[in-house]
């Protein structure tokens, strides 16, 4: 278990534009597949890293603490 963070738009979506409810559980059928094609959840051990992928200046934006299991 690792626990980190999650950014989002200000609607909860991710950057791929997939939404996210707060206090539901998201995994991955099969195994997970890592990189550009892949198909895990990434998030940030550190809370700053999250404004690598949405810039809070410019939009509205979620952060949210989240725990990994499994293959992380």
């Amino acid at each position: 278990m690792v626990k980190g963070f999650k950014a989002f738009d200000g609607r909860m979506n991710n950057r791929y534009g997939k939404h996210f409810e707060e206090g539901e559980k998201y995994s991955v059928l099969g195994p997970v597949i890592y990189g550009t094609q892949g198909n895990g959840f990434h998030f940030c051990e550190r809370l700053e890293d999250t404004l690598r992928y949405f810039n809070g200046l410019d939009s509205e934006i979620q952060i949210a603490e989240v725990v990994g299991f499994v293959d992380i």
